[in-house]
C-alpha cells in the first residue's frame, strides 16, 4: 500500500530543536583529517548515511552508498537505465570544504547558538553527464541548455531548505499520480532555483552535493533524497525565458523538448527508435516542424515513439517546463502559447508521462482540462515551512559573512534580544516568503553598498520594487552616470534575445551620431554598475537577472528621475539591422517588429541613421533599404503558422507580394494561409490584391477546404473562388479531411449545373469512402437525394482503401454484395481483405465459387494481403477455410514474409504454429524467413522463426548470412537475438560491420567479452584466452581507424575490460609477471578511481603470487584509499587489504619465511649499527618498528629522494615535491613510483619528528654558549 504523507507541520520550537541536534549530528560525522596530497584521493569513511525508502516511499533504515538516485527506490519502467552519479566530499586545512570539482566553502564562525546551516552547496557541472550511452546516428541536438541563461556563479549559488517542497512534488507526481503540478509562487520566490536543483541532480548532469538539511520536515530525511527521487526520473526540460522570444516559441519547444528526450539517459528506448527513423529525427529541425506545423512533429516525433514504450510497472517519468507564465509574453495574435498547445496536445502522451510546470502565483498560468495539484512555496502565513525556508537563507547568508556579523555586534536594536536573531527576524518578516529580496538585500548589504546602520536604524524596503530603486539611488549619483546603463538596459528589454556583448557594442556604435568606438569591455563595465540585475551567462550573453526587474523599469517610467525607455532599445535595434542591409525573411520581420515599437516618425525628432529619412512613411523606407527580397518575405513558415497582421500589414505597404508562390511545389501565398486557417490573413491578402485562382499550386479553397476551416472557405467563397471546377475540386478535398461542415457548407452554396453538383456529391462519397470518413458518408447518405448515389463504387472504394468501418456503415445502409462490380484484376476476396471487414470477407466465403487461392497480376493471394495489413482474425479465418500459406507471389514471398515485412508478430506467430516452412521456402534473393525477419522485423518474430527451425547460418544469393543481414539493416533487436543464438562472427561480419553499422562493432565485442567470461568461468582458459586476444585485436584496429570521440571513448572502455580480462586469465595460468604487464596497460586506460581501484587490487594480488611484498603492499593500499567501499563489503577489503599489509601471514608459508628473514635482516643490520656506536639498543628498536610499520627503511628512503646526511628539511621537501610532480600519472609519469616517493617522505617524517622529540626532552643544559 502507498503512504500519502499528509501530517502537518511540526511544532516550531521542537522543529528549531531538531534542526540544530542533527546540525551537530552532521558535523560530528566528518572526517577531519587533511590531506598531504591528492595522489590518494579520501575515502568513503566521510561520506553521511543515505536514507534508504521502500517501492511505497517509506523510509526504512538508512545505508552507506553512492548512488544518489538509488533511493527512493523508484518503482519505473523497464526501459529505464540509470546511472551512477559520484558524490566525494573531503574537509582539508582550516575548515574548507572542498569536492571533487573544486569548490570550497570556508566555515566561519557564527553570532548564532546552533550550527552552520547546511543545504546544496558544491559545485555543480554544468556540462553533459559523460559515460551515458549515445547514439552514434543521433542528430537531434537541445536548443537550449542551462548555460544559456544563467552564469556559472549562479548555478554553483547554496541552495537551502526546500526539501517539504520536492517531496511533495514527489508524492503528488508519483505516489497519487497526478499527471500535472504546479510549483507555484510570487515573483523571486524561487522557483527558478527548485527547477535548477531538479535539472542539475537528473542524468542530464553531473551534480556533486554536499550535507543537506531540510527546514523542518523531520531530521531523518537530511539528504536531499526527494529531491534526487524526482531528478531521477527526469527524461527531459525545458526553460522558457521572456528575455528570448525563442524559448517561448512553440516550434522551438517542440523540438527541444524531443532532442532532450532522445538524449536522456534513461530513454534510451526512444533514443532507438529515433535512430532507426531518419524521417523522425528529420522532423525535429526546426525548419521541418515550421513546415507540417508542431502538432504534427509532435504527434510523429514525440507522441507515437513514446506510445511504443511499454511500462513494466506503474512507475512514471517526468518532464519539467520552467517559467510557464512567461512563455505567455510572447503568445501570438491567436492567443496561442506553450501552454495552450500543451493543453491540446497532452491528452496524446502515455499515462506514465507527468509535466512539472513553474507557474507565477499572481497572473497564474493553467492548462484547463486536465487533472493538476499544486504546490504553493511562499505562503509563509499559512505554511510554516516556507518561512523556516526564508529564515534559513538569511540566516546562512548573514553567519556566511564576517563583515555583517561583526556589524550587528555594533548595532543597537529596541528589543535589547540578540542583535542577529532581531535582524533576521525583519528581514524575514519584510520579505513574505521572496527569496530574490533577502538574498539581494543582503548581498547588497554584504558589499557595503546599502549600509547596516540604515537598515537597522530605517524602515526596510517594502519589496523588490523599493529594493531595486533603493539601489539605483544609492549607485546612480548623477543622472549622466545612469545615461551610460540606460541604452543598454533598453536593449536587454527591446530585444527578442540576449545580446553578447560585441553585439551591444556594435549596437551603440552604429547608432551613434558621432564616433563612439564602445569596446565590449567598457560595456562589461558599465554592466558591473548593475551586476545585482544583469548577469552574463555561460555563454557569454547579457540578460536581465529576473523579469521582475524587467517589470519594474517598465512600470517606473516617468514615475522616477531613472527612466529606461523601450522604444529607444527598439530604434537602436532597427537601426542596426538596418545598416545590416540583405535581410532575409526572418530579419525582415524582427526589423519590423521594432519599427513598429519605436515609432521613428512620432517619437523621435533626430535623423538616427543619416541615409534614411525620419518622415511619415520612414518606416517602409527603412524596410525597402534593409531588404534583400522584400517580394518574398511573407513566405516565412513562422509567420504562416502565428501570424502577426500588423508586421505583416507592414511588410506588404513595404513592396512584399500577395501573390509570392514557394518555389519547391508553388504553392501561392493565400493558399498556404488559407491552410492554416487565419481569417484575418486572408483578408488581408485579399485586399492587397491576391488572386483566389492563382496560375499554379493547389486553390486556396481547395487547400481551406482539405484542412477544414470553414471561415476561410466562406471568405473565398464571397471572394468568387467556387468557378468552374474549383468547386469539384473543393468538395472532394473537404470529403478527403473528413470534414462534414465543409461539405455541407459547399453542397448549400449555389450550384449552376444541377448534374455537376450529383456528381460532386458522388464524387465525394467515394472518396470519404477510401478514407475511412464516416461521418462524411453518413452526411451525404442521409441528404435528400440518397437514392440517387451508387453504393456499389462507394463500396468499392472502401474495399480497396481498407475502411472496415466505412463497409460496416455501407452495409447497414442496404449495400449488396451481389451487385458488386471489382476490378478485373483483383478478386472479391483480396478486396474484402483489404478492407479488414470481418462480415464482408464471411459474406465473400461465403459465395459459390469462391476462389481462396486466386492471385493477382502480383502473384498475391488474399492470404498475402491479410499478412500484409496485419489482420490476424482474418488471416485465422482464411487458413481455417484451406488457404494455402506456401504460396508465393511473383517476387517469391509467402504470406508469412509479408507479415514479417510488416512487422506483423501475432500474424508471424500464427502462420508458424500452423506449421509454415521456415527454411525451404525462399524468395528471388534466396532469402528465407530469417533473412526477411532479419531485415526489417523486430526481436520477438526473430526469435520465434529461429524456434521454428530457421538456420542461423543459412546464406541467401548474396552469401550472406542472417547475422551480415541484420547488420546491413541496423535491426539492433535480431543482432541480438542472432548473438544471444550463437551466431558466428567472421571476418566478413566485422568488415559487414565497418561499413554498414559501426555501431554494431560495439555489439560484436560485447559477444566476445561475454563469451570468454562464460569460458573462464567453466574453466577452459585457454579458449577464453583466445577469445579475449581477437577481441583485442579487433579493439586495436577500431581504435586506429576514425571511429569518432563517442565510439572511441566506449572502445577504450572494451580495451580496459578486455586487458583486465586476459591478465586474470594468465595469472590463473601462473603467467604472473604477463598478468602484471596487462594490468599495468589496463591502469592507464582506467578511467575512474573504481576502474584504477579494481586493477590495483588485482595487480598487487600478481605481486603478492609473485613474491613481490613490496610492490603487493603498495598497490594493496592505493586500491583501498581510492575503492568507496559499501558498508557489506568493508570487511571483505579490510581483510584483503590487511593480508597484503602482513605480509603473507595467512598465506603461502614459503613467502611468509621470506618475509621473515627480510625482517630479520634489517634488525641485524641495525643492531650491527648500534653496536658500532651509531645508535643506542633503543633507538635500533624504533627503527625497526618504523621500518616495519612504514615498509621502508630510512637509508631507501633517502636514496629514493636523492638526499644524504645529516638531513635537512627544507632539501627533503623539495626533492620531494619536485620528484612527485614528476612522476604525476595523468601527465604520464608512474603511480608506482609516485606511491614510492610518497612513502619515502614518510619514513624521513617520522625520522624528523623522532628528531625534536628527542631535543625537547633533554634538561636544558647549564653551560654558557659559545660565541
Amino acid at each position: 500500500m502507498m503512504t500519502k504523507f499528509q501530517s502537518p507541520p511540526p511544532d516550531p520550537i521542537q522543529a528549531e530543536t531538531s534542526i540544530a541536534q542533527h546540525m551537530q549530528t552532521l558535523l560530528s560525522t566528518q572526517d577531519r583529517r587533511a590531506r598531504r596530497t591528492q595522489a590518494l584521493p579520501q575515502g568513503p569513511y566521510s561520506q553521511l548515511p543515505v536514507t534508504k525508502y521502500a517501492p511505497d516511499g517509506q523510509i526504512s533504515d538508512a545505508y552507506w552508498g553512492r548512488e544518489p538516485s538509488n533511493s527512493p527506490n523508484i518503482s519505473t519502467m523497464s526501459l529505464l537505465n540509470t546511472s551512477t552519479i559520484p558524490k566525494n566530499r573531503t574537509l582539508g586545512h582550516d575548515g574548507i570544504i572542498f569536492n571533487r570539482a573544486g569548490s570550497s566553502l570556508r566555515r566561519r564562525s557564527s553570532l548564532r547558538t546552533s550550527q552552520n546551516i547546511n543545504g546544496l552547496f558544491s559545485r555543480s557541472s554544468t556540462t553533459p553527464a559523460k559515460g551515458m550511452p549515445r547514439q552514434k546516428n543521433l542528430n537531434a541536438k537541445p536548443l537550449f541548455s542551462l548555460n544559456d541563461f544563467y552564469s556559472e556563479a549562479q548555478l554553483d549559488d547554496p541552495f537551502l531548505g526546500r526539501e517539504w517542497v520536492f517531496r511533495e512534488i514527489y508524492e503528488h507526481s508519483v505516489v497519487e499520480g497526478v499527471p500535472i503540478l504546479y510549483v507555484e509562487g510570487g515573483r523571486g520566490a524561487g522557483k527558478s532555483a527548485i527547477a535548477n536543483q531538479i535539472i542539475m541532480h537528473s542524468p542530464f548532469y553531473k551534480r556533486q552535493t554536499s550535507d543537506t538539511l531540510d527546514s523542518g520536515c523531520e531530521a531523518d530525511a537530511p539528504h536531499y533524497e526527494w529531491l534526487r527521487a524526482v531528478a531521477a526520473r527526469l527524461v527531459a526540460y525545458h526553460v522558457c525565458s521572456i528575455q528570448d522570444a525563442a524559448t517561448c516559441s512553440i516550434p522551438e519547444f517542440v523540438c527541444n523538448l524531443g532532442a532532450t528526450l532522445a538524449h536522456s539517459p534513461i530513454l534510451l528506448s526512444y533514443a532507438d527508435i529515433l535512430t532507426k527513423n531518419p524521417g523522425l529525427q528529420n522532423l525535429l529541425t526546426l525548419d521541418n516542424c515550421l513546415k507540417f506545423g508542431p502538432q504534427h512533429v509532435f504527434e510523429k516525433a514525440i507522441v507515437d515513439p513514446l506510445a511504443q514504450l511499454s511500462s513494466s510497472d506503474q512507475g512514471c517519468l517526468v518532464i519539467l517546463i520552467d517559467g510557464l507564465d512567461e512563455a505567455e509574453f510572447h503568445r501570438s495574435e491567436a492567443g496561442m502559447s506553450i501552454a495552450r498547445f500543451l493543453e491540446s496536445v497532452y491528452g496524446m502522451l502515455p499515462a506514465w508521462i507527468r509535466l512539472i510546470l513553474t507557474v507565477d502565483y499572481e497572473a497564474p498560468t493553467r492548462l484547463e482540462g486536465h487533472l493538476s495539484a499544486s504546490v504553493r512555496i511562499d505562503d509563509t502565513q499559512l505554511d510554516e515551512r516556507a518561512m523556516r525556508d526564508s529564515r534559513m537563507l538569511a540566516e546562512y547568508r548573514v553567519s556566511g559573512c564576517h563583515l555583517l556579523e561583526e556589524g550587528l555586534k555594533t548595532l543597537k536594536f529596541t528589543s535589547g534580544d540578540n542583535p542577529l536573531s532581531e535582524f533576521i527576524s525583519r528581514i524575514v518578516a519584510q520579505s513574505c516568503g521572496n527569496m530574490m529580496y533577502i538574498a539581494l538585500l543582503l548581498s547588497l548589504a554584504e558589499s557595503n553598498v546599502i549600509r547596516l546602520k540604515a537598515l537597522a536604524s530605517a524602515l526596510l524596503p517594502a519589496d523588490l520594487d523599493e529594493l531595486y530603486l533603493l539601489y539605483f539611488n544609492l549607485t546612480f549619483s548623477s543622472t549622466a552616470i545612469f545615461t551610460r546603463c540606460s541604452q543598454i538596459l533598453s536593449l536587454l528589454i527591446a530585444s527578442l534575445q540576449s545580446l553578447t556583448p560585441e553585439q551591444v557594442a556594435e549596437i551603440l556604435n552604429d547608432a551613434s551620431p558621432k564616433p563612439l568606438d564602445l569596446t565590449p569591455e567598457e560595456v562589461l563595465e558599465r554592466v558591473e554598475l548593475m551586476s545585482p540585475f544583469v548577469v552574463l551567462s555561460s555563454m557569454g550573453r547579457l540578460s536581465l537577472k529576473h523579469s521582475s526587474f524587467r517589470e519594474w523599469l517598465l512600470r517606473s517610467q516617468g514615475q522616477c528621475r531613472y527612466t529606461v525607455d523601450a522604444r529607444e532599445g527598439h530604434l537602436l535595434l532597427a537601426i542596426w539591422l538596418t545598416r545590416k542591409k540583405r535581410l532575409d525573411s526572418s530579419k525582415l520581420f524582427d526589423l519590423a517588429h521594432h519599427l513598429l515599437k519605436a515609432n521613428p516618425h512620432k517619437y523621435f525628432n533626430n535623423r538616427p541613421v543619416p541615409e534614411i529619412s525620419i518622415s511619415r512613411e520612414c518606416q517602409v523606407n527603412w524596410l525597402e533599404y534593409a531588404a534583400e527580397n522584400i517580394g518574398g518575405a511573407l513566405l516565412y513558415d513562422r509567420n504562416l503558422l502565428y501570424p502577426n497582421s500588423k508586421v505583416s500589414r507592414l511588410l506588404l505597404l513595404s513592396g512584399a507580394s500577395a501573390d509570392a508562390c514557394r518555389e519547391e511545389d508553388g504553392m501561392s501565398l493565400l493558399s498556404l494561409a488559407a491552410r492554416h486557417g487565419d481569417p484575418s490573413v486572408v483578408s488581408l491578402l485579399l485586399q492587397f490584391g491576391a488572386q483566389v485562382i492563382p496560375s499554379k499550386g493547389e486553390l486556396p479553397v481547395v487547400a481551406a477546404s482539405k484542412a477544414g476551416q470553414l471561415d476561410v472557405v466562406q471568405i473565398l467563397h464571397q471572394h468568387g473562388a467556387l468557378q468552374g471546377d474549383s468547386a469539384l475540386l473543393a468538395i472532394i478535398a473537404a470529403a478527403e479531411g473528413g470534414h462534414p461542415q465543409v461539405v455541407s457548407f459547399l453542397l448549400e452554396c449555389d450550384w449552376h449545373d444541377a448534374e455537376a453538383k450529383e456528381v460532386a456529391r458522388q464524387a465525394a462519397l467515394e472518396k470519404a469512402a477510401s478514407t475511412g470518413s464516416v461521418s462524411v458518408c453518413e452526411y451525404l447518405l442521409d441528404g435528400v437525394c440518397e437514392k440517387t448515389l451508387s453504393l456499389d463504387s462507394a463500396m468499392r472504394a472502401a474495399c480497396l482503401g481498407g475502411s472496415a468501418e466505412v463497409v460496416q456503415f455501407l452495409l447497414s445502409r442496404g449495400a449488396v454484395l451481389s451487385t458488386l462490380s471489382w476490378p478485373e484484376d483483383r478478386s472479391a476476396l483480396s478486396c474484402a481483405v483489404e478492407s479488414g471487414s470481418w462480415d464482408l470477407v464471411t459474406a465473400v466465403l461465403n459465395q459459390p465459387n469462391c476462389e481462396i487461392d486466386r492471385q493477382d497480376k502480383q502473384g498475391q493471394t488474399a492470404l498475402h494481403l491479410a499478412g500484409q495489413r496485419g489482420h490476424v482474425g482474418l488471416i485465422d479465418l482464411l487458413l481455417r477455410k484451406g488457404a494455402n500459406q506456401s504460396l508465393s507471389d511473383l517476387e517469391g514471398n509467402t504470406a508469412l514474409m509479408m507479415a514479417i515485412k510488416n512487422n506483423h508478430a501475432a500474424c508471424a506467430q500464427l502462420f508458424l504454429e500452423r506449421g509454415i516452412d521456415v527454411v525451404h521456402l525462399q524468395n528471388i534473393d534466396g532469402q528465407s524467413a530469417i533473412h526477411v525477419a532479419c531485415a526489417s522485423a523486430s526481436r520477438p518474430i526473430v526469435e520465434s522463426i529461429l524456434d521454428a527451425g530457421g538456420k542461423i547460418e543459412e546464406k541467401d544469393a548474396e552469401g550472406n548470412h542472417p547475422i551480415e543481414t541484420a547488420i546491413k539493416a541496423r535491426n539492433d533487436g535480431a543482432i541480438a537475438a542472432l548473438l544471444r543464438r550463437g551466431a558466428r562472427l567472421r571476418s566478413v561480419t566485422w568488415t559487414v560491420s565497418k561499413q554498414f553499422y559501426p555501431r554494431a562493432l560495439l555489439v560484436l565485442l560485447r559477444k566476445l567479452l561475454d563469451d570468454a567470461g562464460l569460458l573462464y568461468r567453466k574453466r577452459k582458459t585457454e579458449d577464453a584466452i583466445h577469445r579475449l586476444n581477437y577481441a583485442l585485436e579487433k579493439c586495436d584496429q577500431m581504435l586506429e581507424d576514425d571511429t569518432g570521440e563517442e565510439q572511441g571513448e566506449e572502445l577504450r572502455v572494451f580495451r580496459w575490460q578486455i586487458l583486465l580480462g586476459l591478465a586474470r586469465a594468465k595469472r590463473r595460468q601462473g603467467y604472473h609477471t604477463e598478468a602484471i604487464r596487462l594490468s599495468s596497460e589496463a591502469a592507464i586506460l582506467a578511467d575512474t578511481d573504481d576502474k584504477l581501484s579494481e586493477v590495483l587490487f588485482f595487480r598487487a594480488k600478481c605481486h603478492f603470487d609473485n613474491q613481490d611484498l613490496e610492490r603487493a603492499r603498495y598497490d594493496a593500499m592505493a586500491a583501498a584509499q581510492l575503492k568507496p567501499m559499501e558498508e557489506e563489503h568493508k570487511m571483505v577489503w579490510r581483510h584483503a587489504v590487511k593480508v597484503a599489509l602482513a605480509a603473507g601471514e595467512a598465506l603461502a608459508k614459503g613467502f611468509s619465511k621470506a618475509v621473515k628473514e627480510e625482517l630479520k635482516a634489517t634488525q641485524q643490520a641495525s643492531a650491527a649499527q648500534a653496536a658500532k656506536g651509531g645508535h643506542s639498543k633503543t633507538e635500533a628498536q624504533e627503527n625497526m618498528a618504523a621500518n616495519a610499520r612504514l615498509g621502508i627503511s630510512l637509508d631507501e628512503s633517502m636514496q629514493i629522494l636523492n638526499v644524504k646526511a645529516p638531513l635537512d628539511q627544507k632539501q627533503v621537501e623539495e626533492q620531494y615535491e619536485r620528484l612527485f610532480a614528476l612522476n604525476d600519472k595523468t601527465k604520464g609519469g608512474s603511480f608506482y613510483l609516485q606511491s614510492k616517493v610518497y612513502r619515502a617522505k614518510e619514513r624521513i617524517d617520522e625520522e624528523f619528528r623522532k628528531t625534536e622529540t628527542t631535543k625537547a626532552s633533554k634538561p636544558p643544559s647549564s653551560e654558557a654558549p659559545t660565541a
